[in-house]
């Protein structure tokens, strides 16, 4: 059953990136259903959570000048949850460093540009620098980023 597990998930990120890079629409949009079901089922699953931020952030920049505010709250609490997964989530699921980090980045991006709002943005470079394991050049791009939104009040 372990084993259908992950070649199940595995096939799950291929398909979403796969969607996004080549799929129309109709690709996409299957591929959302497949990680919000995935999901249902297992809500702290951080590469799923992943897969699916993307897919719906590939929504909103693809959406022309109206922005979906609702869809934009959604992606930037999905890069959340990936950049700041709960204690219990396993260690096999836990994605990458570099992963964790370009999430809260991307999710403090769309939180400062589209949604803006600041304190989110600020909470998302905060979690991103507390990253145990990360380069100090990444901790200064967040560090500087949240030193950019603290002083433009």
């Amino acid at each position: 059953m372990k084993r259908y597990c992950l070649t199940y998930d595995v096939l799950l990120l291929v398909c979403c990136y796969i969607a996004v890079c080549l799929g129309g629409d109709d690709a996409v949009f299957k591929a959302i259903e497949i990680c919000r079901e995935k999901l249902e089922g297992d809500p702290h699953f951080p590469k799923v959570q992943h897969s699916l931020a993307q897919l719906l952030d590939s929504q909103i920049t693809s959406s022309g000048s109206e922005w979906d505010t609702a869809l934009a709250k959604e992606v930037v609490q999905l890069y959340q949850d990936v950049g700041n997964p709960p204690d219990n989530v396993e260690e096999k699921r836990m994605p990458p460093i570099k992963i964790r980090f370009e999430s809260l980045m991307r999710g403090a991006t769309i939180a400062k540009d589209v949604l803006r709002e600041r304190q989110q943005a600020i909470s998302c470079y905060m979690l991103a620098m507390h990253i145990d394991g990360l380069d100090q050049g990444s901790i200064l791009v967040a560090f500087e980023e949240t030193l950019k939104l603290l002083l433009s009040s």
